[in-house]
């Protein structure tokens, strides 16, 4: 289904394989990309906290994925800070 949700903000489904009763998805590869939790960790750990303009932009990045997949009438069920990856 991804494969029919083609967006920036959106990673990209290469392959989908069965092996036995496991399925299998494979994505594109996003090289240094870190998750939204793991950047808000280590902010912390910094006493750094990101901007208010940093936030804004990132949100405005995921509502835009979001609507895309509503778009095509998916929907995420887990968008967590976890799955949130940044470049």
């Amino acid at each position: 289904m991804l494969t029919r949700v083609p967006h920036p903000n959106i990673v990209q489904v290469r392959d989908c394989f069965k092996q036995g009763n496991q399925v299998g998805t494979v994505f594109e590869y996003l090289g240094d990309a870190n998750s939204l939790k793991n950047m808000i960790d280590e902010g912390k750990k910094a006493e750094m906290m990101m901007t208010e303009r940093d936030c804004m932009n990132i949100l405005v990045q995921i509502l835009l994925a979001v609507k895309q997949m509503h778009d095509k009438h998916m929907v995420h069920k887990s968008l967590t800070p976890n799955v949130v990856l940044l470049k």
